[in-house]
């Protein structure tokens, strides 16, 4: 994928129609300070989805040219990108076009448009295209002016997007985004359905207990109604009462739950004084505690100085006598500071060595690796093109048993044609010959009559109309000879009609009888094609496996190698650490002699200075000793006040705990006093509806409650009911209290099961979304992790190129892999290993080159635009980043705007960017390839 073209218009300084055309390699873009060069690489960027913010604008009218002094505003502005897909480095819906271009449109009214290959798309469309390339938010490919360090310094949390752009691990969040959403809404889901569940579940409860008083209940026969309403007034008048007991009870327990919700908030304000009590003693804690760490700083720099006098005062003392034994040992540590050095020169020869050698075995390593990687890729290519011939194959296979079908569809048609033609020859033969048969019929019936007339006239004698009559014979037999001449010659007609009739017909059925054995032999050539295809496709099947299985013996292989190469890296750099470790060794080596040999010097110096020397350091010793014992003496005070408020602290924390103890039983009863009162509600609920159907049931019987029932009278249902005991047995039977109950409980149950299938089905899903999660978290964390360390081998094989030495190293900050941070370190030759921040602008800019460098080494992106990051090299750091970019070049388009001649000298392309008109960029293309 290459950019070959750039054009704008309306875009900032570019107000005319401007085309870029991009080498296949390197290009420059050279021009006066403010001729609009920057301009180009901030119309790239806008194009690509950029907002206005990041391309120097503070909004989305700052892009469209603002007009000059000669020149109006114009009020619409688009950028166009070209893309060269004869790789296919884009894939999806794209992957086909070997050309794509890109296009934002921007008005004044505050309209912005994106196009793909003239299409109208989203913004998102835009980004995911080059998700993965290298190129999508956050790109390191397009590098602006004064951004070059700013790579390099940003945040470790900001610096790991880059690393995850060249990991092609943007769409696996995209992917874990997206689970993550779908499993939010399963798990809403399963809340919305648990309480609906519980919901019916209760209500469920309530309707099996009605559907099974339901069925013990059948209507009362007319000959015990009397009773039976003396029965159910008698149970209404039980239930009352009991429903009167229970708010009774109820209302007790309301009183006591009142009593607990009273102890429960005093047991409340207990805990918050005493929470108030313990808050007001940990604050005292920890002033004490400070102002005990302050004294126990200050013994301990008394009795260090107590120390230190003490140790002078001795040495004071003993100095003199052991000055010339000093003396011997300093040179005996000159003498040991040179082995030292010796030694460490030899250990640092090894290890240089054991560093030279493990070079080699990385270097083997990456080849091995990018043979079973470009082995792999082939294979893959090998399986997606089997499998693309297989699914063709399966696809022509369908077609052609369509095109079967529909050719017996038409033999079956034939056939029924041929029937239908040998039917219509049959029929038209029959229906001519009936047509003149009943003609003739009609004459000859006509001639029968007029010649019994004849008769019956010669019989009468009536002469008078006989030659009338005879006139009509003649003429009936003139047209019976007619007609038989006629009915002759339409014989001949339709004979010789309907042989050609037939003939046709018969030519037709030879025609269609061709046609089926055409179509047979076609059948038999399909069917023979069907076989080869289902052959083929047999044959593909066992070839996938077999190809799937050697991609995965190669990834196996692939990973093996990335771990043995990750342990080299390892060695590496502990032989490296260990090499800069005997460097420091060395140097602190050095400086200690040098050190010990001013001492030497000084001690003879010291030696007379100490004979003459009144040393009053006893006195000064006491002093000190006694300000010690009073300091220790303030810190034992200290202590002892810290460990009685800590027994304070600790009795308040039990009191709390005690406390918080008795509340929670207080909410237990309160809990069971409540479940009481709804236990004696939802009697009260079940007592009133049995009441009320007892009134139904008393109404349908046409009597009333207030009438059955005496009130002085002492009423005993079972002595009701023994009276009529087998009366008592068929009411249980009889009559339901509520008939829908039973069609409502089948309902709710129906809607139950649905319902917990419903939350098994979205248990499951959330379960196989957390397995996803988990999956993209692993692969993420392979990807990652794998390119961190190749990016880092990268890194420390450039970063030595450009700066002529040194070393430079990427670090994770945490633990955990997909949030961690990361930072950079660089050590330029000769210096330690610093911060970032302390680097020169140019160390920054040749530090931050090597970086994307690396990066692109990884994940060439389709290209790289570089604004000025030249600029604060000299020309020696000018030649080396040059030879890098040219290596680059072979994979990567580079894009460098610049003012350096060195650099202009490497490029194939120069593209002047001129102002002659104020305020107006013009392009001039130079092509410097021949």
């Amino acid at each position: 994928m290459k950019l070959s073209q750039i054009k704008m218009s309306g875009f900032k300084s570019f107000v005319d129609t401007t085309i870029i055309n991009i080498s296949n390699d390197r290009t420059g873009v050279v021009g006066p300070n403010g001729c609009g060069k920057s301009n180009i690489i901030d119309a790239v960027k806008w194009v690509m989805g950029d907002t206005s913010k990041h391309i120097r604008g503070g909004s989305l009218e700052d892009v469209i040219f603002n007009g000059t002094d000669t020149r109006k505003p114009n009020d619409y502005a688009f950028v166009e990108l070209i893309f060269s897909n004869t790789e296919n480095k884009i894939g999806g819906e794209f992957a086909k076009y070997d050309e794509i271009s890109i296009k934002r449109e921007a008005s004044r009214d505050g309209n912005s448009k994106y196009f793909l290959n003239n299409s109208h798309c989203r913004r998102r469309d835009i980004i995911d295209i080059f998700l993965g390339t290298g190129l999508g938010p956050k790109s390191y490919a397009i590098i602006n002016q004064g951004t070059a360090s700013k790579l390099i310094e940003s945040k470790p949390e900001e610096f790991r997007i880059f690393i995850e752009e060249v990991a092609g691990i943007s769409k696996y969040r995209e992917r874990k985004k997206e689970t993550e959403s779908k499993l939010l809404d399963s798990k809403s889901n399963l809340d919305r359905v648990e309480d609906i569940l519980k919901e019916i579940n209760k209500r469920l409860f309530e309707l099996k207990k009605q559907s099974e008083d339901a069925d013990k209940f059948k209507k009362l026969n007319e000959e015990y109604e009397k009773i039976r309403a003396e029965v159910v007034a008698i149970s209404i008048k039980n239930h009352l009462d009991k429903a009167e007991r229970i708010k009774i009870e109820n209302s007790k327990i309301e009183t006591q739950k009142e009593k607990l919700n009273s102890e429960i908030v005093k047991k409340n304000n207990e805990i918050e004084n005493i929470t108030k009590e313990y808050d007001s003693k940990n604050q005292t804690y920890n002033e004490i505690q400070k102002k005990y760490y302050e004294l126990m700083t200050e013994a301990g720099k008394i009795e260090k100085s107590l120390e230190y006098e003490q140790k002078s005062e001795k040495e004071k003392e003993e100095q003199t006598k052991n000055k010339k034994e000093s003396i011997s040992s300093i040179k005996n540590r000159i003498e040991a500071s040179n082995s030292s050095l010796e030694i460490n020169n030899k250990k640092l020869k090894e290890h240089e060595r054991d560093v030279s050698v493990i070079t080699d075995q990385v270097k083997l390593l990456e080849k091995n690796i990018d043979e079973t990687s470009k082995l792999k890729n082939e294979r893959s290519e090998d399986l997606n093109h089997l499998i693309n011939e297989n699914n063709k194959y399966l696809n022509l296979r369908e077609s052609i048993n369509s095109k079967i079908e529909d050719k017996e569809n038409q033999i079956s048609k034939i056939s029924e044609n041929i029937n239908d033609i040998d039917k219509n020859i049959k029929k038209l033969e029959l229906s001519i010959k009936e047509n003149e048969l009943n003609q003739l019929n009609n004459e000859i019936e006509m001639f029968t009559k007029d010649s019994e007339k004849l008769k019956e006239i010669h019989n009468n004698e009536a002469f008078k109309s006989f030659k009338i009559t005879i006139n009509r014979l003649l003429q009936y037999i003139n047209n019976i000879s007619k007609l038989s001449k006629s009915i002759q010659k339409k014989e001949l007609e339709n004979i010789k009609k309907n042989q050609e009739i037939k003939a046709d017909y018969e030519k037709k059925i030879k025609d269609e009888q061709d046609e089926i054995n055409n179509l047979n032999y076609s059948l038999e050539d399909l069917s023979s094609k069907v076989n080869e295809y289902t052959e083929f496709i047999e044959n593909s099947q066992v070839d996938i496996e077999n190809i799937k299985k050697n991609i995965n013996d190669l990834e196996n292989l692939g990973d093996k190698k990335n771990y043995q190469l990750k342990e080299a890296n390892k060695k590496f750099y502990e032989h490296t650490l260990n090499i800069e470790t005997l460097k420091v060794k060395n140097i602190t080596t050095e400086s200690q002699l040098s050190d010990y040999k001013k001492n030497l010097l000084s001690l003879e110096e010291e030696l007379s200075l100490l004979i003459s020397s009144d040393d009053k350091s006893g006195d000064k010793v006491e002093r000190i000793r006694i300000d010690l014992q009073q300091k220790l003496k303030l810190v034992k005070d200290e202590e002892s006040h810290l460990e009685d408020i800590n027994t304070d602290i600790s009795s308040l924390t039990e009191a709390i705990e005690r406390l918080n103890d008795e509340k929670l039983k207080l909410n237990s009863e309160l809990e069971a006093k409540q479940a009481k009162i709804n236990d004696g509600k939802n009697s009260i609920e079940v007592i009133f509806g049995q009441t009320t159907i007892f009134n139904e049931q008393l109404e349908e019987l046409g009597v009333k409650f207030d009438n059955l029932l005496e009130e002085d009278k002492e009423y005993s249902l079972s002595d009701w009911k023994k009276n009529e005991d087998s009366l008592k047995r068929r009411i249980e039977r009889m009559g339901p209290i509520n008939m829908a109950a039973i069609d409502e409980y089948k309902e709710y149950e129906s809607r139950s099961i649905y319902l917990t299938e419903q939350k098994n089905d979205l248990l499951s899903s959330i379960n196989t979304l957390e397995g996803a999660i988990k999956k993209i978290d692993q692969e993420t964390k392979a990807r990652f992790q794998n390119t961190f360390d190749k990016i880092n081998l990268e890194l420390s094989r450039i970063f030595p190129k450009l700066f002529n030495g040194g070393k430079a190293h990427l670090k994770i900050l945490g633990n955990d892999i997909l949030t961690a941070g990361v930072e950079v370190y660089a050590c330029p030759p000769g210096k330690k290993l610093s911060s970032i921040n302390l680097l020169s602008g140019g160390e920054k800019a040749l530090t931050s080159i090597s970086l994307v460098f690396a990066l692109f080494s990884l994940n060439p992106a389709p290209f790289c635009m570089l604004d000025e990051i030249d600029a604060p090299l000299d020309d020696a750091n000018i030649d080396r980043f040059c030879q890098v970019l040219k290596e680059m070049s072979n994979n990567t388009q580079f894009i460098v705007i610049t003012h350096k001649k060195p650099t202009m000298e490497y490029v194939d392309n120069l593209i002047g960017v001129t102002m002659g008109e104020k305020g107006v960029s013009k392009i001039v293309d130079v092509n410097l390839a021949s």
